[in-house]
C-alpha cells in the first residue's frame, strides 16, 4: 500500500520545520557549545527525523541522520567534544538535509556529489571516534552484525481516530519492513453488533510479533506520526527468534482464526513448553483467554488542540473568496444607494459590517510573524561573519510583528541582501574595532513595529557608516551627478539604490557586482513599499523598509481623470485640496502655491495624453514622497473605496505607472495607480531639488 500525497506533503511540511528548529538550536551551540539544553534538543530533533524519514521513504536522509545523531549522542554523554570542527560539519549537514527532502534518490548529478562530501566529513569524524558503523550502509566503517530479536507489540486505537481520518496502515507496512511480522487482530472491546451505535467510534486493536535486529527506539520510531492516536506497549521477548518454534507458528495462526488477541507472557510461556514439541501435537482447543488479566495501558489525556494546520492553497482560495464577497458588497451598496426601502437598507448594512469582520479575520489567518524569518537571518550573519573572520551579533525586537504571508515570503530576499552588505560593508574586523575603541563583536539590530497600515522593518549596524565622499565620487564617474553639482547627504545616500552602484573595489562571493540595494528597492516598491537609509560615518547605517500589511486589499481615494476612474493607496495621502481658477503651460514642471508652500505636481491627464474638456476647477491630491511633498492634480475626487487588487497579467507589464486594477461596484474597472513610480518618472530631480517649505 502505497503512502498517501497528502502524508507526503505533511512529512515534508513537519520535516521542513523540525530543520529549522535544528538550524536555530545550531545556532545558539555556535554562541555557547557547552549549552546542554541545546545539545539535547538537537540530538532529539536528528532522531525524529531519522525515524519520520525512515517510514516515509527517505533512506538516505534516514541513514545520514542516524549516523549523525551517533556524534551527538557521544557529545551529550560527555564522550566528544563539541568544537569547530563538527559545528561547521553541522551546518553543512543541516543544509544537505535540505536536499536530501528534495531529492530523496539523489538523481541528480550535484546533489550526488554533495552527499559524498558530506559522507566523508562525516566519516572523518566517525573515525576519530572509533563509532561502528552498520555494514553495507552508505558509510565505510565495518560493524559486527547485530542479533536478532522477538518483539511482542501491543497497538491499541484511540475511540477518536476515524473522526481524525488517520491511516493507520502505513504504519504498520513499515513494521513489516524491520523483519518478520505475525498480527493478530484484538477484538475483545468490538461489541456486538446491535450494541455498536457510532460508526466513528474505533474499537480496531492488534497484536504483533515482531522478530527484527531493529532497537525498541527503532520500533517505536515508526509510530512517531501517530502516537498521540494509539496506546503502544512493545515488550522483548527474547533475543533470539521465536518464530523458528513451528509448534508457536501454529498456535499464532490458531489465535488469528479465534481472535481475541496475544497475551505476551502466555506466548513465551508456551514457547519454553514447547520447544521440542512437534507441530502436529497442536490442539487448538488448548488456547484458553482469560483477558481480564491483560493489564491495560495507562490512557493518555491530550489537551484539545489549539492550532491545525491548513492547505496554503485552502488558505488562498478563501481569502479570493473574501475579495469577492467585498467587490459583491460594493455592488450591493450602488443598488441600496437607488433604493427608498429603509429594511433594505438596514440589511444591507449589517451586511457590510459582517463582510468587514469577515475579511479582517480572514486575513488574520493569513498573517505570518516575522520571526519566521529570523533562523535564516542568523544562519546568513554567522555564515558571512565566519567566512570574513568577523565577529557579530544579531539582534532583534519586535519580530512577532506580522505580515501577509505572500508579503513575508516577496520581502525575505531583499532583507538577506541588507543583512549581506550589513555584515560586509559595514561590520569591521576585530582588530579595526578595537583600534575604533569599540567592541570585538559588532551589532546588527533588527526591530520591526507597527505603524499605522503599514509595518516598518529596520536594520541598523554599528559599523563603518557610509563614507559619502567616496560614495559622491563614484556617482560622479557613473554619471549620476555633474561634479560642480551641490548635494545633499540623502541624496548621496539615494544613490546606493541605483542600478549597478556598488562602493566594493573588488567582487566577491557577497559583493561587488553592483547588486543589492537597487533589488531591495525594487522589490520594495513591487510591494507597495519604499527603502530609506540613514547613516553616519564611524558609527553606524540604519535602513528602513516601510511595508503595507496586505497586498490582496487596499484602502485607496477613488478619483478620475479625463473619464477614468482609478484608485490612490491612501497610505500615501496627505490632504486634499480644489484648486479655483486653475492655468497651467503644458511643462511638466509645474509648480503651485499651496498654503503658502511651493509643491511640484504631476497632472494626470498628461500621462493619459488628453487634455480635452478639462473641468473649471481640478483637484490635487498631496502625497508625500520620500519625505518630500508632490501633488497630483486629477478631475475629481469621488471618495474613499476599499480595492481589492487583481493583476493586470503580462500585457500590461510595461504600463509603469498602473500597479493593478479593481472593479468597483456598478462592474466599472478602476486602475490603481502607482504612485512611487509616477513620481519616479514625471518628477526630475531639478524639481526635487527645489527648495521646497514642509
Amino acid at each position: 500500500m502505497k503512502l498517501q500525497n497528502d502524508q507526503i506533503n505533511l512529512f515534508l511540511d513537519e520535516a521542513s520545520e523540525l530543520i529549522e528548529s535544528m538550524e536555530k538550536t545550531l545556532l545558539i551551540l555556535d554562541e555557547n557549545p557547552k549549552d546542554k539544553t541545546a545539545i539535547h534538543d538537537f540530538f532529539r530533533g536528528m532522531h525524529t527525523l531519522k525515524g519520520s524519514s525512515s517510514m516515509f521513504g527517505y533512506p538516505y536522509l534516514s541513514e545520514f541522520a542516524h549516523h549523525f545523531e551517533s556524534i551527538y549522542d557521544l557529545i551529550r554523554n560527555d564522550e566528544l567534544d563539541l568544537n569547530k570542527t563538527i559545528l561547521s560539519a553541522s551546518f553543512s549537514s543541516i543544509d544537505h538535509f535540505r536536499i536530501l527532502l528534495s531529492d530523496a534518490t539523489l538523481k541528480e548529478t550535484q546533489h550526488q556529489k554533495e552527499h559524498e562530501a558530506r559522507v566523508k566529513e562525516l566519516n572523518s569524524i566517525l573515525k576519530v571516534t572509533n563509532t561502528p558503523i552498520k555494514k553495507d550502509s552508505i558509510f565505510t566503517i565495518q560493524s559486527n552484525e547485530p542479533t536478532e530479536s522477538t518483539w511482542h507489540i501491543s497497538i491499541k486505537l484511540n475511540s477518536d481516530l476515524f473522526s481524525k481520518e488517520i491511516d493507520v496502515l502505513p504504519v504498520l507496512e513499515s513494521l513489516q519492513s524491520l523483519g518478520t511480522c505475525s498480527f493478530v487482530i484484538n477484538d475483545s472491546e468490538i461489541p456486538e453488533f446491535n450494541e455498536f451505535y457510532d460508526a466513528f467510534d474505533c474499537k480496531i486493536a492488534w497484536d504483533v510479533i515482531l522478530v527484527t535486529e531493529a532497537t525498541e527506539e527503532t520500533i517505536r520510531e515508526q509510530f512517531i506520526f501517530i502516537d498521540e492516536s494509539i496506546e503502544l506497549e512493545i515488550i522483548e521477548l527474547s533475543s533470539s527468534n521465536l518464530l523458528t518454534n513451528s509448534y508457536l507458528v501454529n498456535f499464532i495462526k490458531a489465535k488469528q482464526e479465534l481472535s481475541k488477541g496475544l497475551l505476551p507472557f502466555e506466548f513465551i510461556q508456551l514457547h519454553e513448553e514447547t520447544k521440542d514439541k512437534k507441530a502436529e501435537d497442536f490442539n487448538k482447543e488448548e488456547i484458553i483467554l482469560n483477558t481480564e488479566d491483560i493489564e491495560q495501558t495507562t490512557n493518555k489525556n491530550f489537551d484539545s488542540m489549539s492550532s491545525i494546520r491548513v492547505n496554503v492553497q485552502k488558505l488562498d482560495t478563501l481569502l479570493s473568496l473574501v475579495s469577492e464577497l467585498v467587490t459583491a458588497q460594493a455592488r450591493l451598496n450602488v443598488f441600496i444607494d437607488t433604493s427608498s426601502n429603509n429594511d433594505l437598507q438596514e440589511v444591507a448594512e449589517d451586511i457590510e459590517k459582517i463582510t468587514r469582520r469577515l475579511r479582517e479575520n480572514a486575513f488574520s489567518i493569513s498573517m505570518v510573524p516575522l520571526s519566521t524569518m529570523e533562523t535564516r537571518f542568523q544562519r546568513l550573519v554567522r555564515d558571512i561573519s565566519s567566512n570574513q573572520n568577523k565577529k557579530v551579533h544579531l539582534v532583534s525586537t519586535g519580530l512577532e510583528t506580522e505580515l501577509e504571508k505572500s508579503l513575508i515570503e516577496r520581502l525575505t530576499p531583499p532583507l538577506l541582501h541588507v543583512f549581506r552588505n550589513a555584515v560586509d560593508h559595514g561590520i569591521e574586523t576585530p582588530d579595526v574595532r578595537k583600534s575604533k575603541g569599540k567592541p570585538e563583536f559588532g551589532t546588527i539590530l533588527i526591530d520591526a513595529h507597527y505603524s499605522g497600515a503599514h509595518v516598518i522593518v529596520e536594520i541598523s549596524d554599528d559599523g563603518n557608516g557610509v563614507d559619502l565622499e567616496k560614495v559622491k565620487q563614484k556617482a560622479i564617474h557613473k554619471g549620476f551627478f555633474k561634479a560642480d553639482t551641490q548635494v545633499s547627504e540623502k541624496e548621496i545616500l539615494d544613490v546606493l539604490f541605483k542600478p549597478g552602484f556598488s562602493t566594493s573595489e573588488t567582487i566577491t562571493d557577497v559583493s561587488g557586482r553592483g547588486v543589492g540595494m537597487d533589488v531591495v528597492r525594487t522589490a520594495l516598491n513591487q510591494m507597495r513599499g519604499d527603502a530609506t537609509i540613514v547613516s553616519k560615518a564611524g558609527e553606524g547605517t540604519k535602513i528602513s523598509l516601510r511595508l503595507p500589511l496586505t497586498l490582496s486589499i487596499l484602502d485607496g481615494l477613488l478619483v478620475s481623470s479625463a473619464n477614468q476612474k482609478f484608485i490612490i493607496p491612501l497610505q500615501y495621502l496627505d490632504k486634499c485640496y480644489e484648486i479655483p481658477n486653475f492655468t497651467r503651460d503644458n511643462s511638466k514642471d509645474d509648480i503651485l502655491i499651496i498654503e503658502g508652500e511651493q509643491i511640484p505636481y504631476i497632472d494626470l491627464r498628461d500621462i493619459l495624453e488628453d487634455t480635452r474638456n478639462r473641468p473649471i476647477i481640478p483637484s490635487l491630491v498631496m502625497i508625500r514622497f520620500q519625505q518630500t511633498k508632490v501633488g497630483i492634480l486629477i478631475d475629481h475626487i469621488i471618495g474613499e473605496h476599499q480595492a481589492v487588487v487583481k493583476s493586470l497579467g503580462t500585457l500590461f507589464r510595461k504600463v509603469q505607472s498602473i500597479s493593478g486594477a479593481t472593479i468597483l461596484g456598478d462592474g466599472e474597472i478602476a486602475l490603481i495607480l502607482d504612485v512611487n513610480k509616477i513620481i519616479s518618472e514625471y518628477v526630475t530631480l531639478t524639481n526635487l531639488k527645489k527648495e521646497v517649505i514642509i
